[in-house]
């Protein structure tokens, strides 16, 4: 018996905690609430207060933000990207709501919780199964007055956390970079800073 429950305990132990963020939504939903994200301080708190092992991102892939990717891979982010057609005469959409359901499945056997961020109603299905199968740690919400309605029909009212509450992981502010030389003014950090 007891041998029984320590194979149990050791297949536990090796299922993993992931998080799963929408980053367009993310950013879109915190720019509308006229702030910016400190990214190593939401990845500090998702690793505390959830015990998350791996932190996923979900974006488009663009080459003129090639440093945006090298700086969230820096902190420790795993990137996850949507293959797009670049065309010049339309704006960018990196719509990853596919990608997101698909790598959740994926992971889906060694998951042992999730935590979503994102804000977006095409999850709701995936959000209700994650529910059922006991796997769905939080829905984390960027903005508490910008989500989709079709997430309080599905969750308790304990399973979404808003992001817009937490001030100390909104709190970033961008510093000027110094010029290289004299002759030139102060820029602006890169916005994904």
């Amino acid at each position: 018996m007891k041998k029984q429950q320590r194979n149990i305990q050791s297949k536990r132990s090796k299922k993993q905690r992931i998080a799963y963020i929408d980053n367009e939504n993310v950013n879109v939903s915190i720019a509308k609430l006229g702030r910016k994200m400190d990214w190593l301080s939401l990845l500090k708190w998702l690793q505390k207060t959830y015990k998350i092992q791996q932190v996923k991102m979900f974006m488009g892939r663009h080459p003129s933000y090639q440093g945006m990717y090298e700086f969230f891979e820096s902190l420790g982010y795993t990137l996850i990207f949507r293959k797009m057609i670049i065309n010049e005469s339309q704006p960018l959409k990196w719509n990853i709501d596919t990608e997101l359901v698909l790598e959740v499945m994926k992971d889906f056997p060694g998951l042992h919780k999730a935590v979503v961020m994102s804000g977006d109603g095409d999850f709701a299905c995936l959000l209700e199964y994650l529910y059922q199968q006991k796997k769905l740690e939080k829905l984390i919400v960027p903005n508490v007055k910008r989500y989709s309605d079709l997430f309080k029909d599905i969750l308790p009212s304990s399973k979404i956390i808003p992001l817009s509450n937490k001030k100390k992981l909104l709190a970033y502010t961008p510093q000027k970079q110094q010029p290289s030389d004299a002759n030139h003014e102060e820029t602006e950090v890169p916005f994904w800073l």
